[in-house]
């Protein structure tokens, strides 16, 4: 949940100048939709009718309004280009989601589809490679503001 939990952040503090998201979530209801039926008989196409119960629970005993914690709607007001990591096999929070962020996050941001890689393994299977994207997406996003 950082990765989501970083772009909400980053919605809200404008000095945040670099951002690198791996497997992060697009929307926390389509994601307890996939829980739910990952976790129990229940198809994913019919899991989307437990959404307002959960989130009227989440709203009365945590105040806590689930429809806000959707990080593909935040990023679009995130204003700096940023690095999105997702394992194409990832279990835990499918594909789409990290592409569905990609796609509304800034136009210069950057997508790596991590292949055979599981949730947030993609350090684990590709140690240099990962460090090497990291260190150069962050060193680009420093030189950059460095220069202003």
């Amino acid at each position: 949940m950082g990765a989501g939990a970083a772009v909400l952040a980053a919605e809200a503090e404008p000095r945040i100048i670099a951002m690198v998201l791996d497997s992060t979530y697009a929307r926390v209801n389509d994601l307890i939709s996939f829980e739910i039926a990952r976790k129990t008989p229940v198809p994913e196409w019919a899991a989307p009718i437990f959404i307002p119960g959960a989130s009227f629970l989440a709203n009365v005993l945590y105040s806590i309004d689930l429809s806000k914690l959707a990080p593909e709607g935040a990023i679009q007001s995130v204003n700096i280009p940023i690095l999105v990591i997702h394992g194409d096999t990832d279990t835990r929070i499918p594909i789409g989601h990290g592409i569905r962020v990609f796609e509304t996050a800034h136009s210069d941001s950057e997508l790596w589809l991590v292949p055979g890689a599981d949730h947030t393994e993609a350090f684990n299977n590709f140690q240099q490679d990962y460090i090497d994207r990291v260190v150069n997406y962050f060193s680009t996003r420093f030189n950059e503001q460095a220069a202003r």
